[in-house]
């Protein structure tokens, strides 16, 4: 098996049922490197009220995610706005060349 070498889009997990979709987000938190998880992608693009309710989805997922990594003591609050600032914003306009 090799290297994790493909970017982890968030959009994917939107689809789905958040209760079933908050443990394997936040394993991601754990598992993989924060430049390289992007909170949305470029997979839905039918209708545009169809892309805003996935992205509105995936946020709620990471938030999700994110706030227990807070509650349970194992990421603080300035590290978690730095790692959303990378998924939601620098890594897209990076991979995305924007």
């Amino acid at each position: 098996m090799g290297y994790l070498t493909k970017w982890i889009m968030g959009q994917s997990f939107a689809a789905f049922s958040k209760v079933h979709l908050m443990e394997p987000v936040r394993n991601i938190l754990i598992c993989v490197t924060a430049n390289k998880i992007i909170g949305f992608g470029g997979d839905v693009n039918t209708l545009p009220e169809q892309v805003c309710g996935q992205l509105e989805h995936a946020l709620e997922n990471l938030y999700g995610a994110f706030a227990y990594r807070i509650k349970i003591g194992r990421m603080d609050l300035n590290y978690a706005k730095y790692v959303m600032k990378l998924c939601l914003y620098d890594n897209p306009r990076r991979i995305y060349k924007l």
